[in-house]
C-alpha cells in the first residue's frame, strides 16, 4: 500500500487492523474473482465444487433488513448495492492503504472486484461510475417537489452512529458528521465535505436533486426527527447529535478551558515571582488561600499536560486504528490526578467567597478556573477518556 505524503506516494508496511470482526483479511484479485463466481453460480465454484448449498446461497442474497422502505438493505454479509435500477449485491473493504469493492449483478450474470492500493482512492465513485456507464438511465425531468412548510424540523447536526460507544474510540464520533440545512423553498442541503441538495417527496422522504439517491428520516412518538438514512449506505445510520456533544460546542469548551488553564499555570508562579522581586506583601484578607491556589495550579498543569501528551501520542490520528498508544494509555492517569486537585480547590473556592479572601476579580478568576476543570472532566467522561483503560 501507498500513502500520499510530501507530494509523492510513499510505500507503507503490511497492515494488520485489529478491529474484529472487520478488517485484516488479505486476498488476491484472482481468488476474489473465484469467490465472486461462486456467488453467481449459487454456491458452486468454477471447478464444479460446492462452497455452500444453493438454499443457503439464496438466503444470503435475500434482503433481511432495511432502515426504511425503498432504501437499499442488508442481506447476510452482503450489502444491497443496487443502483440505476440494476440489482447488485456486494461489500466494500477499506483499510488505511487499500480500498476495495466486491460486487455482483445476479440478474445480469457478472460481477466485478477492484482494489486500490493508496489512501486516496474512492471506490464509491468508481462503482457508481461503472454502473452508470454500463446501465445508464434515460434522462427524465423529476416531478416538482411537494410543498411542505416544515423543513426546519429536519435541520441540525447528525453523526454516523457507527462508533465505539463504550471506549476511548468514541472520540471518532466528533469526525464525519453531517450538517443538514433547511432552505426557504422547502428543500434540504447536506454538508459533509461536499454539498448535496434534496427535494421533498413525502413527509419524511427526500430525493437528491438531479440524482437517484434518497434521504429518509425517522421520527419518534413526539414527532421529533431522531435519525436519517441514505439509500446507498445500508450499513450506516445517522443519529441526531446531542446538543452537548456537537463538535463546535466541544471545541469551544476545550479551547476556553485550555486558555484558562494556561493562564493559571503560567500566571500563578509569575505573579508570585514578581511579588517576591518587588517585595510586595499582600495583607492576609487580600490573599486567596495559598493551598487552594496550589491545588488549582496543579490541576491546570495536569490537564494541560494531558492535552499535550495526547496530542503527541495521536500526532498521526490513524495510529489509533491499531490500538491505543502506550503514551496515551499512561496519560489517562493525569485527569484522575487533576480531578483530585480540582476537588481540593473547590473547597477553597467556597471558603474564599464565604470569608471574602482575595480581591473580587481574583476570586472570580479562581472560581472560573476551578469550574473549567470540572467542565473539562465532564468532556473527558463524555468521550470515555476519564481515567485509564482497565
Amino acid at each position: 500500500g501507498y500513502r500520499w505524503q510530501g507530494g509523492e506516494f510513499q510505500e507503507q508496511g503490511f497492515e494488520f487492523v485489529p478491529l474484529a470482526p472487520a478488517g485484516s483479511v488479505s486476498s488476491s484479485a484472482e481468488d476474489m474473482a473465484r469467490f465472486l463466481v461462486s456467488f453467481l453460480r449459487m454456491g458452486e465454484t468454477e471447478t464444479g465444487r460446492r462452497m455452500l448449498g444453493e438454499s443457503a446461497m439464496e438466503n444470503m442474497q435475500q434482503i433481511h433488513f432495511r432502515h426504511a422502505p425503498g432504501l437499499n438493505g442488508m442481506a447476510y454479509g452482503l450489502m444491497d448495492l443496487s443502483h440505476n435500477g440494476v440489482r447488485a449485491l456486494g461489500h466494500g473493504g477499506d483499510t488505511l492503504w487499500f480500498h476495495s469493492i466486491f460486487a455482483f449483478f445476479p440478474d445480469e450474470g457478472f460481477g466485478l472486484f477492484a482494489s486500490f492500493n493508496t489512501d486516496t482512492a474512492n471506490t464509491e465513485h468508481f462503482y457508481t461510475s461503472f454502473v452508470e456507464n454500463y446501465f445508464p438511465l434515460e434522462e427524465h425531468v423529476p416531478p416538482p417537489a411537494q410543498g411542505y412548510g416544515d423543513a426546519e424540523r429536519f435541520a441540525g447536526s447528525f453523526r454516523v452512529n457507527r462508533y465505539d460507544h463504550t471506549d476511548i474510540g468514541k472520540i471518532g464520533a466528533l469526525m464525519g458528521g453531517v450538517d443538514i440545512e433547511a432552505q426557504e423553498d422547502g428543500s434540504l442541503v447536506t454538508v459533509s465535505g461536499e454539498r448535496a441538495r434534496w427535494l421533498r417527496e413525502s413527509p419524511t422522504r427526500f430525493r437528491e436533486d438531479h440524482g437517484e439517491r434518497r434521504l429518509v428520516f425517522r421520527e419518534n412518538d413526539r414527532g421529533r426527527i431522531t435519525h436519517a438514512f441514505l439509500s446507498d449506505v445500508p450499513i450506516l445510520a445517522l443519529e441526531r447529535t446531542p446538543l452537548l456533544e456537537r463538535p463546535r460546542l466541544q471545541l469551544v469548551l476545550l479551547a476556553s478551558s485550555m486558555l484558562l488553564f494556561a493562564l493559571m499555570a503560567m500566571g500563578f508562579p509569575a505573579l508570585a515571582t514578581l511579588r517576591r522581586s518587588y517585595g510586595v506583601v499582600l495583607p492576609e484578607p487580600r490573599k486567596l488561600p495559598t493551598v487552594g491556589r496550589v491545588f488549582a495550579w496543579a490541576a491546570a498543569v495536569c490537564y494541560l499536560a494531558f492535552v499535550v501528551v495526547t496530542g503527541l501520542a495521536l500526532s498521526d490520528p490513524m495510529e489509533i486504528v491499531f490500538g491505543v498508544p502506550a503514551l496515551l494509555d499512561g496519560a489517562l492517569w493525569l485527569p484522575i490526578l487533576g480531578a483530585a486537585f480540582s476537588l481540593g480547590a473547590l473547597l477553597f473556592v467556597f471558603s474564599a467567597w464565604r470569608r471574602s479572601r482575595g480581591g473580587f476579580f481574583a476570586r472570580c478568576f479562581f472560581s472560573v478556573v476551578v469550574l473549567a476543570g470540572f467542565v473539562f472532566l465532564w468532556q473527558l467522561f463524555v468521550w470515555n477518556m476519564l481515567g485509564p483503560r482497565l
